[in-house]
């Protein structure tokens, strides 16, 4: 959505309300201001703790996607915004979608091939599996 001024919110909200409220006092308090990279990685640290790198962060904004690095399982991409939100590495939280093979293959081998597999659709590894 593109930010508008406080004249075209209030030029905007006169023709809808047919002018039945004052807008002396209005103060447009949308305006973000654009943080560094060395910010972005800074809140990140203080959310995530030491669980990732930033090293290959090229921080453009808060929608563009950077690269992450999970001290398990290495580079992933996310949107600065949704990492600083508490989202963090896809296979540690068990979000990563898997293929119905690699399923079977983690499953047998945790299982010792005890179990048959064939009706299973696994999306991810926090999906439940019904007989």
């Amino acid at each position: 959505m593109k930010e508008i001024t406080t004249a075209e919110f209030i030029k905007k909200a006169k023709a809808l309300l047919e002018s039945k409220y004052t807008y002396g006092e209005i103060l447009n308090e949308r305006k973000t201001r654009k943080i560094t990279r060395t910010e972005f990685i800074n809140r990140a640290i203080l959310k995530h703790q030491n669980n990732f790198n930033y090293d290959k962060v090229h921080y453009v904004n808060s929608n563009t996607k950077v690269i992450v690095t999970c001290k398990i399982h290495g580079d992933f991409e996310q949107v600065p915004q949704d990492h600083l939100r508490g989202n963090g590495c896809v296979e540690c939280n068990g979000k990563k979608k898997i293929t119905r093979q690699e399923f079977i293959e983690e499953a047998n081998k945790i299982h010792n091939f005890k179990f048959n597999y064939d009706k299973v659709d696994a999306h991810n590894r926090g999906s439940k599996i019904n007989n």
